[in-house]
């Protein structure tokens, strides 16, 4: 049986994810996802919580959705990628595909051995390139260019998002089921970055900017969404980070120095700017304290998420160095039934679809799934209208959706 699988956030779910999820269908049994919770990768709380992001995803396709635990999900790409990649391969996945601006497979192979090198050489040219200032992609571009300048192509191609997201879950399935096949599919419509829905494909950045700029008119998203998710906008509150304003500046004014060091990401002097950062007023000119040419605003807005979540980088080393932990189960399709039960016999990870899984997780499992709770109860003040909170509101229970 052939189980494609899509590393994903869905926030929200717009027709370039929905045809990425019928072009993994058309040479597949099955469909699995792995799916950011309520914060995505690049630092944010995510705009929509995340049983309606899977049931989304169930209706354009998919037949199983799983969450990609937290503590994988605030890292950076590489610990992004790697987090889900182990997260299909536990739920069966055989194949995996992605976006990417530019789809060639051989370009992404030579990619994911760049992005694998790990040797002495590289590490000084990039910490020479850091410490003159520059930020952390242009040093690791230098440090390419100067161990691989043969390779102009590959340099090009790292420099667009999505595909250097791609050879990151490459260099993931070559440390962990090599010879995976992989499936990338040719990005269309408008950059990762756009500020304005188009006509056709729309960048999940353009659709949230135009939804939090005008509340109630859904026109110009007519192509962008697929139908049933454009139908749910005008009962559906959308999580603002605006509106955690108060209580980022709560969690920096109660920080210790201990507290700073611990936390996930305070590296190379981190956690003094963020202490020095709680004497500001507003979220903005917090995150302006602590920011330098050397890191972006993801990195620093993840700094912050895991301040605001508590996430220590010994829970994350943990994470990344054992065996995944659990495979929390979002949603599914009848069709995906054989599978939850092939799923469900085997040793482990366990799996985790009603408050009693969630109470026989043990040891690093518990500490990870508490933080994914923690996580959507912290969401759920973000939003404009009461929102789910796991273990309320029918939480923690997975949703089956008819296949048809």
């Amino acid at each position: 049986m052939r189980i494609t699988g899509i590393v994903a956030e869905y926030n929200p779910l717009h027709s370039g994810h929905a045809y990425q999820i019928q072009k993994a269908r058309e040479n597949s049994d099955l469909v699995v996802v792995a799916m950011s919770g309520s914060f995505v990768q690049r630092g944010e709380i995510a705009g929509f919580d995340k049983y309606l992001r899977a049931h989304w995803a169930a209706e354009a396709g998919a037949d199983l959705v799983a969450e990609l635990p937290t503590a994988f999900v605030l890292q950076g790409a590489r610990g992004f990628a790697t987090g889900g990649v182990r997260t299909l391969l536990a739920a069966g996945a055989n194949a995996l595909s992605f976006g990417s601006e530019n789809a060639d497979p051989s370009l992404l192979e030579r990619a994911a051995v760049l992005l694998a090198r790990e040797d002495d050489d590289l590490k000084s040219a990039m910490h020479s390139a850091m410490k003159a200032g520059k930020s952390y992609a242009a040093a690791r571009e230098d440090a390419f260019s100067a161990l691989s300048s043969e390779d102009a192509d590959v340099l090009t191609a790292l420099r667009k998002p999505n595909f250097l997201l791609g050879a990151e879950y490459l260099r993931a399935v070559n440390a962990h089921a090599p010879g995976l096949p992989i499936v990338p599919v040719q990005r269309l419509g408008a950059g990762h970055d756009a500020d304005h829905p188009n006509e056709g494909f729309s960048s999940a950045s353009a659709i949230r900017k135009h939804l939090l700029a005008h509340t109630s008119h859904f026109a110009p998203l007519a192509n962008a969404l697929p139908p049933f998710v454009l139908s749910a906008l005008g009962t559906t509150a959308i999580a603002q980070y605006s509106a955690l304003e108060a209580v980022f500046l709560y969690a920096l004014r109660c920080l210790t120095p201990e507290q700073a060091l611990s936390l996930f990401g305070a590296t190379e002097g981190l956690d003094r700017l963020l202490l020095a950062a709680a004497d500001e007023s507003t979220l903005e000119r917090a995150w302006a304290v602590v920011k330098s040419k050397r890191y972006t605003l993801a990195r620093i807005r993840r700094l912050f998420c895991a301040m605001l979540l508590d996430l220590k980088t010994s829970l994350v080393e943990r994470a990344n160095a054992a065996p995944l932990p659990y495979l929390h189960v979002l949603a599914f399709r009848d069709d995906a039934r054989p599978l939850l039960r092939q799923l469900s016999d085997r040793a482990a990870p366990p799996l985790w679809q009603s408050k009693r899984d969630f109470d026989r997780l043990t040891g690093l499992a518990a500490d990870l799934a508490r933080l994914d709770v923690l996580a959507t109860d912290v969401q759920a003040l973000a939003l404009d209208a009461p929102g789910k909170r796991d273990f309320l509101f029918g939480g923690l229970q997975t949703k089956m959706f008819n296949s048809d």
